[in-house]
């Protein structure tokens, strides 16, 4: 398993022996599916999220289409996030570090009733600029989510589970630095007229804070969404609608 980034925070997708499309692209489905409490996650930006309680993740490697249908030939990664409890509980994460880096996360469950239960959660992550580039400062870290979680168990047979998520992404991020410059790349740097004259990253100085951009990689994503889940007991079988 393979999990790459490229130019842009929604540029994320996973590769599963070899094979993943559509980081590269954020009209692409990906062949490695994202499924999220069951819910297929269509696009890169749409996987991204800064989850409560994860239960487990699963990774599924070659073809799923029989139980999560199309847009897996490759694989599935599964994220299954902790049902809300009947009993009272919570926790909370600060984290500081340089760069003036903060992120704070939290959530609490607990019964509304012999048989409804609650989880809310919520997440900050702040961090200021990391590199210079086309004259404004790059690669900074501004996201936030919050999520509400029920859980109504009516019988010994039967749960229905509804959960609602919203999440913001406002970013100039992020920065790449060359490490090499092909006959493409020193054409645009050369000077008029033997190439455009314009400006090219330097390799020997990769380690400076100092990047080449035409144009700053501003981040503005926003998910949105609300699901539904009802599992039912047959007694000799499984019935579940998402």
């Amino acid at each position: 398993l393979k999990v790459t980034q490229l130019n842009a925070a929604s540029q994320t997708n996973f590769v599963i022996r070899g094979f993943g499309n559509g980081n590269g692209n954020d009209g692409i489905e990906s062949s490695v599916g994202v499924f999220i409490d069951g819910v297929y996650r269509s696009r890169s930006a749409a996987a991204l999220d800064d989850l409560p309680e994860v239960e487990r993740v699963e990774v599924l490697r070659g073809p799923q289409s029989t139980l999560f249908g199309k847009n897996v030939s490759a694989g599935a990664i599964s994220i299954v996030t902790k049902q809300p409890q009947f009993e009272f509980g919570g926790k909370a994460e600060v984290s500081l570090g340089n760069y003036d880096q903060r992120q704070v996360k939290a959530t609490v469950t607990g019964p509304l009733s012999d048989t409804v239960a609650v989880r809310l959660s919520g997440s900050v992550s702040l961090t200021d600029y990391l590199l210079y580039g086309t004259g404004n400062d790059v690669n900074n870290r501004d996201r936030w989510s919050i999520r509400g979680d029920l859980l109504w168990v009516p019988t010994d047979q039967t749960q229905v589970r509804i959960i609602a998520d919203y999440n913001k992404i406002t970013e100039v991020c992020c920065a790449v630095n060359a490490v090499y410059n092909g006959p493409a790349t020193q054409f645009i740097g050369a000077p008029s007229p033997f190439g455009l004259g314009k400006p090219v990253g330097d390799p020997s100085k990769i380690f400076d804070r100092d990047v080449v951009f035409n144009t700053d990689p501003s981040n503005r994503l926003t998910g949105q969404g609300i699901s539904g889940q009802i599992d039912h007991d047959l007694g000799f079988a499984k019935l579940t609608a998402i």
